[in-house]
């Protein structure tokens, strides 16, 4: 599958952020015709594809975590030759034991071209060197059989190294998540002509009973994050009448092995294990002044963006005790120059969205060391605004959507419940009932689940349309 992902845009949203994750990581200038910048590109993009995918960044100061000067001799032209796109992918792939997938994309920031190597996802079994790397000494650099992995130092710093002991459990997960997937996909593909009707008292009598608790506490979570959310756009005198809104809530439940509080610890594991599968994803935590979440009642929140066109519009909550808030202004509403505020509703972004917002959950509560046996994810979607748009493929006109309706109804909220060891490519299906009532809304639309499935896809193999 070709890859358009991240585009330049959001490039630049990663290098703004200036935040390293397992899946994103900033380097220096590095000269890929010599033996030290092949090891570096080599050994980081493998690390990546065992990590699932994400981005190598380069053309960053390590001090600054901004665009760097080029090397003396070196311009924009240079930088596009040196990591010419077939290039870095054959050399990557030389020393790769399974090929995948490597694109370069380029944006200037500051003056300076930064160069970014997206590495695909879909990962099924390790990815090991079958090649050595020497230098130009003959010093070893990659030995045959060496398999990299994104780490995360006791300090919480993230980086490549060689597996170790403690690896190859996530390692191994991430592999059979996407061998369930394609399971999961063969057998829907030959279950479509069966009538299921008749084991629906057998999947009724297995079906866990929601909690009518965690219910409730997404409610006034959803509530309490609003209600906060006011509070501080009055302060600070921001105008906020020409927006809708997407709220998401998520509730952890179960036993962890450690204890989390409000302190730097917490809010670098929660920054450098978010998988950031669109450059700005749900519950992104910037480190950068003036822009660093701050803690607030014993839990860190954060208020990003000036709520304008093009503007970052996020109010987040992320609480160690496992509940985390966010309120996002609707996309179709930043954009006044294309579309008038408050008149439509894509359809695939709430899809996007939310399975971002899932996968991103799960990995939280993974890193928060909650015990896989037990853990349960509870997530409650809202949006508002709703009243008189409608529904549209604006962010991706090359989908076909026949005309939708316009909503009646201003608000749409809807709950569900996944288990830890949820694997991403089941997140589509997933979602087809809970957002079936959200289409719905808009005079009785329906979206088929094949869609559904297609967006996820595309979406954690980084290689959205649009």
């Amino acid at each position: 599958m070709e890859s358009e992902m991240p585009t330049a845009d959001e490039l630049r949203v990663l290098i703004e952020s200036a935040s390293e994750t397992l899946n994103t990581e900033f380097k220096s200038w590095i000269d890929p015709s010599e033996p030290s910048g092949q090891d570096k590109i080599v050994r980081t993009c493998m690390a990546l594809r065992n990590q699932n995918g994400g981005t190598l960044i380069i053309g960053i100061d390590d001090m600054t975590k901004r665009p760097a000067p080029y090397p003396a001799g070196w311009d924009a032209d240079s930088v596009r030759a040196k990591f010419n796109a077939d290039a870095v992918s054959a050399l990557v792939n030389r020393y790769a034991s399974a090929p995948f997938e490597v694109t370069v994309d380029f944006v200037e920031v500051d003056g300076v071209l930064c160069t970014g190597l997206s590495v695909s996802s879909g990962v099924q079994f390790p990815v090991a060197a079958k090649k050595q790397l020497s230098n130009s000494g003959g010093g070893t650099l990659i030995a045959i059989g060496d398999v990299f992995v994104r780490t995360l130092s006791s300090s919480h710093v993230v980086g490549t190294s060689k597996a170790g002991w403690n690896d190859w459990r996530d390692l191994f997960d991430r592999c059979f998540d996407n061998r369930e997937a394609d399971i999961g996909r063969f057998v829907r593909r030959h279950l479509t002509s069966i009538d299921l009707s008749a084991l629906a008292p057998l999947l009724a009598s297995a079906k866990p009973t929601p909690a009518v608790d965690y219910r409730k506490q997404l409610i006034e979570l959803l509530e309490k994050g609003a209600k906060r959310f006011a509070a501080l756009i009055d302060e600070r005198g921001i105008d906020i009448t020409n927006h809708g809104w997407w709220d998401t809530a998520l509730i952890i439940e179960g036993e962890r092995a450690k204890e989390w509080h409000s302190t730097t610890e917490f809010l670098r594991l929660i920054e450098s294990q978010n998988p950031d599968y669109t450059g700005w994803p749900v519950w992104v935590v910037p480190l950068v002044s003036p822009h660093r979440p701050h803690v607030v009642n014993n839990r860190y929140e954060g208020l990003y963006g000036g709520f304008g066109q093009g503007d970052a519009s996020d109010f987040m909550i992320y609480d160690p005790t496992g509940q985390f808030f966010q309120r996002r202004a609707l996309q179709e509403d930043r954009a006044p120059d294309r579309v008038k505020p408050g008149t439509i509703f894509d359809f695939a972004l709430p899809i996007i969205r939310c399975a971002e917002a899932i996968a991103v959950g799960l990995a939280f509560a993974k890193a928060m060391q909650y015990r896989r046996e037990n853990t349960k994810l509870h997530f409650a979607f809202q949006w508002s605004g709703l009243r008189g748009r409608e529904l549209t493929a604006w962010a991706n006109p090359w989908r076909f959507l026949p005309p939708g309706g316009t909503a009646i109804d201003d608000v749409h909220m809807t709950q569900l419940t996944v288990p830890i060891d949820t694997a991403l490519e089941s997140i589509g299906p997933t979602l087809v009932g809970p957002l079936g009532g959200l289409f719905s809304t808009f005079d009785g639309a329906q979206i088929n689940s094949d869609v559904f499935e297609s967006e996820v896809r595309d979406l954690f193999n980084r290689s959205l349309k649009g």
